[in-house]
């Protein structure tokens, strides 16, 4: 019985056999004294009547007489003074008796007293009436000339209730009351409610499970609700269906699964991103150890050298010297990009935000970078796609002046000019045949452009506020468990290639960087013609 439907069951259920037992303790105790208390003021009741019907003679006496002995089940006696019998109940035994008992002695005559009772009932003024057939038990006086008997007839009617006295005109009336029927009527009423109230109860105990289990219902979900939140299950919610308190409570705690929910989230997000941080620290410092044991270790074999004299003429010096100073220029790029990369990852480095027109900016770019592409045979083209046309802006391998639309942006100038640079050098260094390298320009996203890295902050209108750049170089396909490492630090597809162009695998780390700092998107996909990388801009 530990559970609140058994103890709440068990409870209403003792009440009810409480309410039963105390209803059943009162019929027997309070029930008879409150019926005769009843019958007593209806014959006090009838005595006024009787009294009234006597003093005016009404001629509609015998039937109001007859009225109050049907209403009242009660024997009605009525004699003068002379003992001449007024009226009497018909039918009855014990009136009777009564007059023939009375006709062997007068009203104000010394009778002999019946074995058994008490002395002949005095009235004020002398008058003694005698005593009515039965053994008198006890005698209430209401006032001089009215008296209640309570006399048992051991012939026929048991126990019985006498209201006797003198009306107005000096009549003697006689109202007895069987008390045996009240008794039987009391007795059957026990039994009777005996009865009704074993019915009631068992009715009673099953609502009173039938309430239990309804009351307990929320609680027995609640429980097992806060039960999985303790397992850090916050996928249910409790139900609520009502404004009491178990619905407040229902609430609050739904309101406490929300916030654990989201405060664990986060949490958890914040030990992922601490992990990352850390597993990134490891692998940068593996990365950075790998990219600085080769140079140091030609440093320290050539400054040997010269420690040793090795080189003996000024040539084989210079050389030594010549890779030294390279090898520290290679070191310093490499220090100089890790702390770019550091600063924009944590915050530190804060995008310097300007308006500028991309137009001028491309311009510029393409024209410097066009004596690059032409020394490797790599065929530059730039188009620049518009909301309804495409614009070839290099028909040949020259870049020419043109008055381009202008293309207002809003972003730090050097980083985007740093993020050109690392897809043009990235592009030019890995493109293959036929060599060709055409840069877009896409002023007017549709809702509908891919983005690769898949986003979760993209919202319905974020490609109509931000301008694309992408860098489409021939080469060959990458596969897709590979393209999402490219913008990893130190990630190379060709150790042996980046070694010989003098990569360190950072160019496109600093991209994503910068666009994680500017809260704007980068990616990679391969296309029929090669390999494309994208990076957007905020429009102005």
């Amino acid at each position: 019985m530990n559970s609140i439907r058994s103890k709440l069951f068990m409870q209403i259920g003792l009440l009810i056999f409480i309410m039963i037992g105390l209803l059943w303790i009162a019929n027997q105790l309070f029930l008879s004294p409150y019926y005769i208390s009843k019958v007593k003021n209806q014959l006090i009741d009838d005595y006024d009547t009787i009294n009234q019907l006597f003093e005016y003679d009404s001629d509609s006496s015998l039937e109001i007489l007859s009225s109050l002995e049907s209403d009242t089940q009660m024997d009605l006696l009525i004699i003068d003074r002379a003992s001449t019998l007024l009226y009497q109940t018909s039918g009855s035994d014990y009136n009777r008796r009564f007059i023939d008992q009375m006709n062997n002695t007068t009203p104000n005559s010394p009778m002999p007293a019946p074995p058994n009772t008490m002395d002949g009932i005095t009235f004020d003024g002398g008058i003694r009436l005698p005593n009515p057939i039965g053994d008198i038990s006890k005698i209430e006086d209401i006032d001089g000339n009215l008296r209640y008997l309570w006399l048992d007839d051991p012939l026929f009617s048991g126990r019985n209730l006498i209201l006797t006295g003198l009306l107005d005109n000096n009549a003697i009336v006689f109202l007895r009351v069987p008390l045996a029927t009240i008794e039987t009527g009391i007795a059957t009423s026990n039994q009777f409610l005996l009865f009704i109230g074993g019915g009631i109860f068992i009715l009673g105990m099953i609502m009173a499970y039938m309430m239990a289990k309804s009351f307990t219902k929320p609680i027995t979900t609640i429980s097992r609700i806060t039960k999985n939140m303790k397992q850090l299950d916050f996928n249910e919610y409790c139900p609520v269906t009502s404004n009491d308190e178990l619905g407040k409570l229902a609430e609050n705690i739904n309101e406490l699964s929300l916030a654990l929910s989201g405060n664990i989230e986060q949490l958890n997000h914040e030990i992922h991103e601490k992990n990352l941080v850390n597993e990134k620290r490891k692998e940068l410092l593996n990365n950075v150890s790998h990219e600085l044991k080769t140079p140091l270790a030609l440093m320290q074999g050539y400054a040997e050298g010269l420690k040793l004299n090795v080189a003996n003429s000024s040539n084989k010096k210079d050389f030594y010297c010549n890779v030294i100073i390279d090898e520290t220029k290679k070191m310093n790029s490499l220090v100089h990009q890790l702390l770019n990369i550091n600063q924009l990852e944590f915050g530190h480095n804060v995008l310097q935000k300007t308006t500028f027109d991309l137009s001028d900016l491309m311009t510029y770019f393409l024209k410097k970078y066009q004596p690059l592409c032409d020394e490797k045979s790599i065929s530059l083209n730039f188009l620049i796609i518009d909301f309804m046309t495409i614009i070839d802006f290099t028909t040949t391998n020259e870049i020419k002046d043109a008055n381009l639309d202008k293309i207002m942006v809003q972003g730090d100038t050097y980083k985007v000019e740093q993020m050109l640079t690392n897809y043009m050098m990235n592009a030019i260094n890995y493109t293959e045949a036929p060599y060709i390298l055409r840069i877009e320009l896409d002023s007017n996203l549709a809702d509908t452009t891919i983005d690769y890295n898949n986003f979760p902050k993209t919202s319905s209108n974020y490609h109509k506020r931000h301008v694309r750049i992408t860098f489409v170089n021939s080469a060959a396909f990458i596969p897709d468990e590979q393209l999402v490492q490219l913008f990893d630090s130190f990630y190379k597809l060709d150790e042996s290639r980046t070694r010989e162009i003098g990569g360190h695998g950072l160019g496109l780390s600093i991209v994503k960087a910068i666009q994680d700092a500017d809260d704007n998107h980068y990616g990679v996909y391969n296309t029929q013609d090669g390999i494309a990388f994208y990076f957007d801009v905020d429009k102005a």
